[in-house]
């Protein structure tokens, strides 16, 4: 499979007025089975190409960036106040406050080695639901 090529050309004199001459700025994109230009993200993976599945672009974070996040959710739902005792009211609404509650949950299961769903991210997902009581397309959309 080929790469595939864009090419742009700019406007040749920058003190012409714009809209006069339509076709001094003009994008061509080679991109086999779509016509479309085909956009390539940090690591590396081809949008658009055709022959691709959808599991292969995305892979879930490893524990350390997990940790990380899972981190960074609990300063957001229970700020610390100034004088290190206690926590402040972190001013979320009900639902908001809910689905960081839910992916605190569900982070959890995933970076615990005691956790059955350690470092299995569906799993974790699934946990997580049903710790909350909800279905299994609330732990897809977590």
């Amino acid at each position: 499979m080929s790469e595939p090529q864009v090419m742009e050309q700019s406007l040749e004199d920058e003190d012409e007025d714009f809209g006069e001459d339509d076709d001094d700025i003009f994008i061509e994109a080679d991109t086999p089975g779509l016509g479309m230009p085909t956009i390539e993200d940090d690591l590396g993976n081809l949008s658009g190409s055709s022959n691709m599945s959808q599991e292969s672009l995305w892979q879930p974070p490893d524990i350390v960036q997990a940790e990380a996040v899972l981190k960074d959710l609990k300063m957001i739902l229970k700020p610390p106040r100034t004088s290190g005792r206690g926590y402040r009211d972190s001013k979320l609404g009900a639902w908001t406050r809910e689905r960081l509650e839910a992916m605190e949950i569900f982070l959890g299961h995933y970076t615990n080695p005691q956790s059955p769903a350690y470092n299995a991210w569906t799993a974790a997902s699934l946990l997580a639901a049903a710790g909350k009581g909800k279905s299994t397309w609330f732990a897809r959309n977590l």
